[in-house]
């Protein structure tokens, strides 16, 4: 499903210089944390996205979250809508959409 989900690249030449990220490399005693830009930056937060959240598995949820069969839950993954349901003691996951109108599930 992730390659069926459409964006925008981001542009990633602002956040390629190695340099920025020397410093959480270094052993943990000696680290620090990213650059203070990431965490509000939307170029970065694309980049994040297309990078990590739709290129890998990535946790959802917490399995008490969906512990008793019937139960389902929403969440944003990568920018995508999705319902986790457990079905019979199974977690799945699918697109929080009605395929018929297109309309979200739950919200």
């Amino acid at each position: 499903w992730l390659a069926s989900l459409s964006y925008v690249a981001a542009d990633n030449s602002r956040w390629s210089d190695p340099s920025l990220y020397q410093a959480t490399r270094r052993p943990v005693d000696e680290a620090s944390t990213l650059p203070g830009t990431v965490y509000h930056d939307k170029e970065f937060a694309q980049l994040e996205e297309e990078r990590v959240f739709r290129s890998s598995w990535v946790a959802a949820a917490e399995l008490c979250d969906v512990s008793k069969p019937g139960d389902v839950m929403p969440v944003n993954v990568g920018g995508a809508s999705l319902l986790l349901a457990n079905d019979g003691g199974t977690v799945r996951a699918f697109h929080n959409v009605c395929r018929h109108r297109g309309a979200k599930l739950v919200e």
